[in-house]
Parts: structure tokens; sequence; C-alpha cells
């Protein structure tokens, strides 16, 4: 999910790039190709989720504030994909102010 647009509050906008990867067993990639779609709208509902409780705000990169997203990103990919899906890797992240 990559240049997701969020408001700060009285004009001020940032953006925040995220790039993730579900984990799965060796053998696994075809049902997570043919789930992306709900992966991707659900992992974005979840982001948008964090941003609107403040969880991009300050220290974002912190472990105490990533905690939270990364265990609904993981919940909602076991959700969709069960049995196949292990863990979401948050493997980059980026904030621009515009």
């Amino acid at each position: 999910i990559r240049d997701v647009e969020m408001s700060r509050g009285l004009g001020d906008v940032y953006k925040r790039q995220v790039s993730l990867s579900v984990e799965v067993s060796a053998g696994n990639k075809e049902p997570i190709f043919l789930a992306e779609p709900k992966l991707r709208d659900a992992f974005l509902q979840a982001m948008f989720d964090h941003a609107n409780i403040g969880g991009f705000s300050g220290n974002f990169t912190s472990a105490q504030n990533l905690r939270p997203l990364r265990e609904d990103l993981s919940r909602l990919a076991k959700s969709i994909v069960p049995g196949v899906a292990k863990d979401v890797l948050i493997t980059d992240i980026l904030r621009q102010d515009v």
C-alpha cells in the first residue's frame, strides 16, 4: 500500500508509504496472490484506523506504537487466508510532510 494521504488537521497533510509482506510457508504464495485484493482492502482499512487513533503521529516507528498495527494486520491476513498466512511484515515505512 503506497502513498496514502492522511490529514493531520487544519490543512496539514502528510503521506505515509508502507510496504507490507505476508509471510507464508514455502510453496503457499498462490493463495496470497488470489486473495490480494481482499488483503489490500483490509490492510488499508487497518492503516486508516491506526491513523485515526494517532498511530502515525509523533514517534510512530517505536515498537510500542507499531505493535497494535502489526497485530491487526497479522490477524486480518490470518482471517482472510487461514492456514496460509503466518504473519505480516512491515518491510518499509516512510513519512513525508506535504
